[in-house]
């Protein structure tokens, strides 16, 4: 047999080996992909905890994420008639004109926000307790899920502590600056749109929580991210403002509103766990007396720039 006989031979096996490489290493990745695709499936909103932000629209402050919020005008409150709104969502009509009228509403100054609700092992390592939960009812014990039955001072005494460390002025955002946050630049009742049909992809309320038998405030950060980056602005937990509530709002614009002076309770946003859809939308408002906490409310920080 001469030598190109002999390659002729040997030419056809070399590429069937070749091919089968090429067929295991496609098999593989096509395991990997659902491999992936399951876990995203049982963790959504999770893809952050393997990707990597290179934005630089984030940072971390005392071992907080935070975006940055630039400044801009939006229309704060209700759009449309309050009857409207709640024919849409149910509830009470009154508490729809709570959020009334409309106005136009401008921050002067850009704000740094945390991405996620403050959670329990946040809590712990600013202020080494677990007290304010600790034997409660309703309560996931997870580092990760929201520090819940936080007063509004016990939150004033975590921002203090934090400011000792010198690593910037942190505080709580005011009304205004936590619907501009949750608007993201949108003009609907919610950060995606008006359909509450969409909310279980969104936040955790009522229906998917409390009703599902999930009876707590879930990790942060398992729901799609509003368009701006931050995480359970809808639901999981009511969210602490800075503001004195007050209603109704007063007419016509204003610029870096700071609330009323002085009154009974402080405002609290974004529904949580318990909550019925309307309690969620952008624009809702409620309070709660200063001195109470329980399973549902919590909150995040603004860090000054």
């Amino acid at each position: 047999m001469t030598s190109d006989e002999q390659r002729d031979l040997d030419g056809p096996v070399e590429r069937h080996g070749s091919r089968r490489k090429w067929v295991h290493v496609i098999a593989l990745l096509l395991v990997l992909e659902m491999a992936v695709v399951w876990w995203l499936w049982r963790h959504p909103g999770e893809m952050s905890f393997f990707s990597f932000d290179f934005s630089k629209n984030t940072k971390r402050f005392a071992g907080i994420d935070f975006v940055w919020i630039e400044p801009g005008s939006f229309q704060m409150g209700l759009a449309g008639e309050a009857e409207d709104a709640c024919a849409l969502y149910g509830g009470n009509v009154g508490w729809y004109r709570g959020e009334a009228p409309q106005h136009t509403a401008t921050l002067s100054r850009g704000f740094w926000l945390s991405k996620y609700e403050i959670t329990k092992g946040q809590w712990r390592e600013v202020m080494g307790e677990e007290d304010l939960w600790q034997g409660r009812g309703w309560i996931l014990g997870r580092g990760r899920s929201p520090a819940v039955y936080v007063t509004w001072f016990d939150v004033q005494d975590f921002i203090e502590t934090l400011n000792e460390r010198g690593e910037g002025k942190f505080r709580l955002p005011t009304e205004a600056e936590w619907e501009y946050a949750c608007r993201a630049g949108t003009t609907s009742h919610f950060s995606f749109g008006n359909d509450a049909e969409r909310l279980p992809k969104q936040a955790w309320y009522k229906d998917n929580a409390d009703l599902a038998g999930e009876e707590y405030a879930h990790v942060v950060g398992r729901k799609k991210a509003n368009p701006w980056g931050l995480y359970d602005m809808h639901g999981n937990v009511w969210e602490w403002c800075e503001d004195w509530w007050g209603a109704p709002y007063s007419e016509g614009p204003v610029t870096d509103p700071q609330g009323p002076d002085n009154g009974t309770g402080r405002v609290i946003r974004g529904g949580s766990w318990l909550s019925f859809p309307w309690a969620l939308r952008s624009s809702n408002r409620s309070s709660l007396d200063p001195m109470m906490g329980n399973a549902g409310v919590g909150f995040r920080l603004c860090r000054d720039p």
